[in-house]
């Protein structure tokens, strides 16, 4: 019976150490942990499908681990070499910026579909059920976040193109 109490929690306790990590400027070794979060966070929101109040809580918490490992491979800093962690190349060479993208995209793409999962929920309880107002406040945060990514994103973009066009 306590089974999934226990599943929910270990993603919690993986992002919370890569938290930590990210405070201490080990931003490598937070991206190879948040990498093993985002997979148990993946495998929550399929256990979570149908179930509308849980799902759209995954999938935000889902967005949001993508996001927090977004910003961990920008501030890992390593665009032209590639991102080892403990002897394993988790990104090669050269190609930070574009697993940085597919991230962000997925990320995107998630939060849509969680959108949609809380309109869902919010169509089956009334938005005053229980639980409904803080998920919308959470998602509207996590949405929050995305933005401020995004800008940071494209600056980096330009100044990665910028940097590539005085080397030419």
């Amino acid at each position: 019976p306590h089974l999934p109490y226990y599943l929910n929690l270990l993603p919690r306790c993986i992002s919370g150490y890569s938290d930590l990590l990210i405070t201490l400027s080990r931003h490598p070794k937070a991206v190879a942990t948040l990498l093993q979060c985002v997979d148990k966070r993946e495998n929550i929101v399929k256990r979570n499908e149908g179930n509308l109040g849980e799902e759209a809580k995954s999938r935000r918490l889902l967005v949001d681990t993508l996001v927090t490992l977004c910003e961990a491979m920008m501030d890992a800093n390593c665009w032209d070499e590639p991102l080892i962690v403990d002897g394993k190349e988790v990104v090669p060479e050269g190609e930070m910026m574009d697993y940085i993208s597919g991230y962000y995209q997925r990320a995107r793409d998630e939060l849509q579909k969680c959108i949609y999962s809380l309109g869902r929920w919010i169509s089956a309880c009334g938005k005053d059920g229980e639980g409904v107002r803080e998920e919308k406040e959470m998602c509207c945060q996590v949405s929050v976040l995305m933005m401020a990514f995004d800008g940071r994103l494209k600056g980096k973009r330009r100044e990665l193109e910028d940097r590539e066009g005085k080397a030419k």
